[in-house]
């Protein structure tokens, strides 16, 4: 399990600038259901000026759920922020052009995502994009 993950991981750890390739429809349910969880936010960095936010900087405790509904609840300081739609599909990072899972919201923002053991990491998709950190 441990070594699969790690494959994982290896697998969706680099990022590009930009994407030619669609999306594709191949069965992800793995990385779906790897992704099912309360994540609780450790620090997003990067973007346009390179800050580095944390929750004992900002004072905000944050939680993202990934349900088996395929609905994604934001949470700050224990009250719902809102929810959205979410799917996963193996695809074209434009960080780096890797291929990468892929997480595309209703609301029109993909992250990619990387998954190892306790701690996911989500991408921005975009060229100034954060980093974001989470532990279950």
């Amino acid at each position: 399990m441990r070594t699969r993950l790690f494959a994982l991981f290896l697998l969706l750890s680099s990022v590009s600038l930009v994407s030619c390739q669609q999306d594709s429809t191949d069965d992800v349910r793995p990385a779906t259901e790897i992704l099912q969880d309360s994540w609780t936010w450790q620090q997003s960095s990067g973007g346009f000026t390179g800050q580095v936010l944390t929750p004992a900087g900002t004072g905000d405790q944050q939680q993202l759920e990934f349900g088996p509904d395929g609905q994604v609840r934001r949470y700050r300081n224990g009250r719902l922020l809102g929810t959205d739609s979410y799917t996963v599909r193996r695809g074209t990072s434009v960080i780096d052009g890797q291929t990468a899972f892929i997480i595309r919201y209703g609301s029109g923002l993909a992250q990619s995502a990387l998954v190892g053991g306790s701690h996911l990491t989500l991408r921005d998709e975009v060229a100034d994009g954060q980093q974001h950190e989470y532990n279950r």
